[in-house]
């Protein structure tokens, strides 16, 4: 009877709450095991099947959790947070059609849950879709304008747009309604930093840091903005700071490499280099920088090395290519170093550098009016290159002195 009913829902719910507990405190086997209880007291209580689903996903049991989902589906037609969840599901299986499928049917069952249009504005951005993404953040703000997941999720696609100013609005406002979270400063900052303003995106990650000192990110911001500024003092303690906190940060360590570089200490640049790339051995830019400093030092061939492991893991990458000719001209290697500077030409014609390059090794075969063109390109399209402009002299003279 109706006593019956009652009877069931209410061991139900006291089982869910339990459960609930004991997720938060991830006690994943507790949780499992009371969420069970309450979908063997009430087997049509959706809630419980959405609840274990959610534990199934975050123990990365997919299966598991689509199961209880379509059953939490089944149970409640209405259940909006089972489509939600369902459709998370799906995209850490990588079903995307899928997911999107899921977070409609979840908006149609309930057009005001503006988590849903968060998660399903969050995967529209992933695959690229910045007006829809755009206009589902917009929903869920117009919904619940307090809601600043939809604000961060607008100001990153604002940022890929690179409509800066409407970006750096959007965390303005989460800023004003959460003026002690470290986050927002630091991603205003990003933005501050893209467009070159410098000082505000000093005082941003500033900010960030004295609400979070263990921010490693926004030290190795900072870090960059005070190397910029030849504040090589700070920029040092900032990217020291940054690897104290993370001695995984390989954008420290790289950066700070970079700075040891700039300064002469170039094994101490090699050590952070390397650091770095045993950490991260498909970190590219960690080979290139340490195949420099390995030039810098006369190690050529170790530079040479560095830099084709660098092109090797980014085929495009056409300063490598051209530090490589570099090196290999140096080597006495002219053939290669021609096939290099021809390549870094080929991913990007308007690169001056290598056509200066170029005018080197062509200027050292004795062909001074190919090298004189090459040297009136780089000039063409570096206006401010005055080692080409040096270069083009010389070989002028020696054209006219024949």
């Amino acid at each position: 009877g109706l006593g019956d009913v009652y009877k069931r829902q209410t061991h139900s719910s006291a089982y869910i709450n339990r459960g609930i507990i004991y997720k938060l405190k991830k006690k994943e086997n507790g949780a499992i095991r009371d969420f069970s209880n309450a979908i063997t007291s009430n087997p049509q209580d959706d809630k419980a099947y959405v609840m274990r689903a959610m534990v199934h996903r975050e123990n990365k049991n997919y299966e598991q959790a689509l199961l209880d989902l379509n059953k939490a589906c089944e149970a409640n037609p209405s259940n909006s947070t089972a489509y939600l969840e369902r459709g998370k599901t799906h995209v850490e299986m990588g079903n995307v059609d899928d997911a999107l499928r899921d977070y409609t049917k979840s908006l149609e069952v309930n057009p005001k849950n503006e988590i849903a249009y968060v998660t399903r504005g969050h995967l529209y951005y992933e695959q690229k879709q910045f007006d829809k993404a755009i206009a589902d953040f917009n929903k869920a703000i117009e919904i619940n304008p307090s809601y600043t997941d939809a604000y961060y999720g607008r100001a990153e696609v604002k940022k890929i747009l690179q409509n800066y100013e409407e970006a750096l609005a959007d965390y303005g406002t989460i800023i004003s309604k959460n003026p002690t979270d470290p986050i927002p400063y630091y991603k205003r900052g990003n933005v501050y930093f893209a467009v070159g303003k410098y000082d505000k995106a000093l005082s941003d990650y500033s900010k960030a840091i004295s609400q979070k000192g263990d921010f490693a990110d926004a030290y190795c911001n900072r870090g960059i903005i005070f190397a910029k500024k030849r504040d090589h003092k700070n920029a040092l303690k900032d990217y020291t700071k940054a690897i104290q906190i993370n001695p995984r940060h390989i954008y420290s360590l790289n950066n700070r490499g970079v700075l040891y570089s700039e300064l002469g200490n170039y094994k101490a640049a090699i050590q952070d280099f390397s650091v770095a790339i045993q950490f991260d051995p498909e970190f590219y830019l960690a080979y290139f920088n340490r195949g420099n400093a390995h030039k810098k030092i006369g190690a050529l061939k170790e530079a040479v090395n560095d830099f084709s492991i660098s092109v090797k893991l980014n085929p495009n990458f056409v300063e490598a290519y051209n530090n490589r000719g570099v090196a290999f001209f140096m080597l006495g290697k002219d053939e290669l170093a021609h096939q290099d500077y021809e390549k870094a030409m080929s991913i990007e014609k308007k690169f001056a550098p290598a056509y200066n390059n170029r005018g080197l090794l062509f200027e050292k075969m004795g062909k001074f009016r190919d090298a004189l063109k090459d040297y009136q390109t780089a000039l063409r399209l570096q206006k401010n290159f005055p080692q080409a402009k040096k270069n083009r002299d010389r070989v002028w003279g020696k054209i006219r002195g024949r």
